[in-house]
């Protein structure tokens, strides 16, 4: 699964990466594409096709924005046909300005990758804490592949659903505003079977994993054997006797993270390459565990309140001492290991996070009742949040602190969270 994000902030002038060829282009170079059917032309073949022109040439760039929703298309005159594409492949990039940020979420076929999708695009589309501070924009025909896809067979029919085909899956597309500061965002999903991530030579196709900055490393409670040597009297062993862990073949996460450090490292990095994150250092980790409904209760403190803290700037540094109590729950629960390869891999958060909301028992096919998905978005606010501190600061927005990376901030939680 990957996500791309466009922010709206930066200079014009700068250099961005087309998401499909990764070619390196001006922003205000972007080609614009008019979808209108009278504005169809022939190319040099005699094949009738989308009309494409130079925006600034056109006169769309303005105030160091692109204008492109209320303005007509200056051949055909028809307004809100207009899409930017890529001068060199002409692929859709999706953004009337901005800075690109590429996202990689990887994990293994039972890690629940599509379900957190799924939960995602419910929270944004759905739940009032997200659509209280996001505006989300979708063509009628991208709201019915959301829902055909992902949320009326999830929340709907209660229908687990099923493992993502090996190969690649269309990529969906997602576009957000914030109410109160008018960022915009476009997310860019691509789902990706697991199987994918074990496979050196597969990965090392998927370069647009390669310039990911920021990436989801989600990791299965089931896929770890519970620690040696634990009693029944262990706290820790009461939570564990939960996962009911089985050996399914799976990969952990621990196998994941090693090849992709192992194609990230083993790779040439071209001379046009030098700027961007193509080593583990470059990059930042937010290693997510899933189906935490499974080893905490419904009631636990790490559930209670539930706060729309991610959606505020901060959030990464704020929830540091959150994100402590999770990594020494990996530690102690599922593999010390993974801890010590994480935090080797890059600056690394970490993140509990539920997309069904209740234990649901391996294998199952129906759910018992509707999905009610507890903190999903924290992983992917939480590295927007990262990211754009690290750019602020490098822009003299702040100095970073020593080390070149921000440490937690900490506060009184008022409370034991005993994971």
């Amino acid at each position: 699964m990957s996500l791309w994000l466009w922010k709206g902030r930066g200079n014009s002038q700068e250099l961005i990466h087309c998401r499909h060829c990764l070619r390196p282009f001006e922003r205000t170079h972007m080609l614009v594409e008019c979808r209108s059917r009278t504005c169809e032309v022939r190319d040099e073949v005699g094949v009738l096709g989308p009309r494409r022109f130079d925006a600034a040439e056109a006169g769309l760039w303005r105030d160091g924005r692109l204008h492109l929703d209320e303005e007509a298309c200056p051949y055909c005159d028809v307004t809100g046909s207009l899409e930017t594409v890529c001068p060199h492949c002409r692929q859709p990039l999706g953004i009337d300005q901005g800075e690109d940020q590429v996202f990689a979420i990887i994990g293994a076929s039972a890690a629940g990758k599509t379900h957190f999708l799924a939960a995602v695009l419910h929270q944004l589309l759905e739940a009032e804490g997200a659509g209280s501070a996001w505006k989300v924009a979708l063509s009628e025909a991208e709201m019915r592949v959301f829902r055909e896809r992902y949320l009326d067979p999830l929340f709907e029919e209660l229908r687990v659903l099923s493992a993502t085909p090996h190969g690649l899956e269309a990529e969906l597309r997602l576009t957000l505003e914030n109410v109160a500061d008018g960022r915009r965002v476009l997310l860019v999903f691509r789902d990706l079977s697991g199987e994918i991530f074990v496979d050196p030579e597969l990965l090392s196709r998927l370069s647009f994993l390669r310039y990911a900055r920021g990436v989801l490393l989600m990791t299965d409670p089931l896929a770890f054997p519970p620690p040696a040597g634990r009693t029944p009297g262990d706290a820790a062993a009461a939570t564990q006797s939960a996962l009911a862990w089985r050996e399914n073949g799976q990969p952990d996460a621990l196998e994941i993270l090693t090849t992709y450090r192992q194609v990230l490292e083993d790779r040439d990095r071209k001379a046009d390459e030098a700027a961007l994150p193509l080593r583990p250092e470059d990059k930042v980790l937010a290693v997510t565990v899933t189906k935490v409904d499974l080893v905490l209760p419904a009631g636990h403190p790490f559930w209670q309140p539930e706060r729309d803290g991610h959606l505020e700037a901060g959030f990464w540094e704020r929830r540091g001492d959150e994100g402590a109590e999770v990594l020494r729950w990996v530690e102690e629960n599922l593999s010390r290991k993974l801890v010590r390869e994480t935090r080797s891999f890059a600056d690394v958060g970490w993140f509990f996070t539920s997309s069904i909301g209740y234990p649901l028992q391996p294998d199952r096919d129906r759910l018992p009742r509707p999905p009610q998905p507890r903190r999903v978005l924290e992983p992917i606010f939480g590295l927007l949040d990262r990211l754009t501190a690290a750019e602020d600061a490098g822009d003299g927005g702040g100095d970073p602190p020593a080390g070149g990376r921000p440490g937690p901030r900490r506060r009184d939680r008022g409370e034991d969270w005993g994971l």
